[in-house]
């Protein structure tokens, strides 16, 4: 490895150490697996994920669906790729409505 792999290599560590040090200061966790997996299944019964952690395992599960053999496999990518598409939005905007829902609602919205 000649030096400039090397600080890159470094440097790519560095920047995700300080990705998820900020993220976690700010109560944004990594994706877990099981949710992930779990989101995968409503995705591949084409439904929409409800009550997520956040945005990391939506991404993740939409990513995985497209992986997976065995969703839509009658179509082609394009016609895969636009019901992800519709699914990873409609799952994000059940999770902001969730969150939204969950403030105290005599709290003062900024």
């Amino acid at each position: 490895m000649d030096l400039a792999d090397e600080a890159s290599s470094a440097l790519v560590s560095s920047i995700a150490d300080h990705v998820f040090n900020t993220c976690r200061g700010r109560g944004i966790l990594p994706p877990s697996g099981d949710e992930t997996n779990a989101i995968l299944e409503m995705f591949l019964l084409g439904v929409p994920a409800e009550q997520t952690a956040g945005f990391g395992a939506i991404l993740n599960a939409g990513w995985s669906a497209f992986k997976n053999a065995s969703f839509m496999p009658k179509n082609n990518d394009a016609d895969r790729i636009a019901a992800i598409n519709e699914l990873v939005l409609k799952s994000i905007e059940v999770f902001e409505i969730e969150r939204m829902t969950k403030r105290d609602p005599k709290a003062k919205r900024t």
